[in-house]
């Protein structure tokens, strides 16, 4: 190799160490940009995780509220009261609800406690779903609170008229329970002769 061709050489390695050296300084600077990005990233998730965590302890503290005003009304002698846990499970937040008596919780509640309390949480949890959707407020029922003991039914069905009344909520219930049509506030009789429905 003459020195002319050892100098190009030599030229275009030097060439290439400072094209790489610049490289370099790009993607340094470009790591670090990224680096800045992950941090702030990490910073607005815990942020928005403690915001959601503060949101779910408003909307468990309200939802409980009702719902165990709802169980009180009913079974004032009882000690039983409704929780909601949420949990993250799957990367997903999910809640489980918790029914509690005489301060033991209760693992299945429809089969421990009988259909009368779940079907006090399941009427107090529709009607919150429903003021919370922003939709018509229509609560359409079959046979509201048939597991319910008879001697707790008229309490139910006052408080179910009250705060239907107070929260605007139109009910439609069919039902064969004549407690239920003692709080309506219209009561529509569907017979059935030879074969032909009529309404009264």
């Amino acid at each position: 190799m003459s020195p002319m061709e050892l100098s190009k050489y030599v030229d275009g390695l030097v060439a290439k160490q400072q094209y790489l050296r610049s490289r370099q300084t790009e993607l340094t600077t470009s790591k670090n940009d990224l680096r800045e990005q992950v941090i702030s990233l990490q910073d607005a998730l815990v942020y928005l995780q403690n915001k959601a965590r503060d949101t779910q302890d408003a909307v468990r503290f309200h939802i409980e509220d009702v719902v165990n005003d709802f169980i009180n009304a009913v079974f004032p002698e009882e000690d039983y009261r409704f929780e909601l846990r949420f949990q993250t499970r799957r990367n997903s937040t999910e809640c489980d609800l918790v029914v509690w008596e005489n301060g033991n919780q209760i693992d299945d509640p429809l089969n421990q406690l009988g259909g009368g309390v779940c079907n006090i949480i399941s009427l107090a949890l529709r009607i919150i779903l429903l003021l919370v959707s922003g939709k018509q407020r229509v609560l359409v029922l079959d046979e509201p609170l048939k597991d319910l003991d008879v001697s707790k039914m008229p309490s139910a069905f006052d408080i179910l008229h009250d705060i239907c009344e107070k929260s605007n909520i139109q009910v439609i219930a069919v039902t064969h329970n004549p407690l239920l049509c003692d709080v309506a506030d219209r009561v529509f009789k569907v017979a059935k002769r030879d074969g032909v429905s009529t309404i009264t």
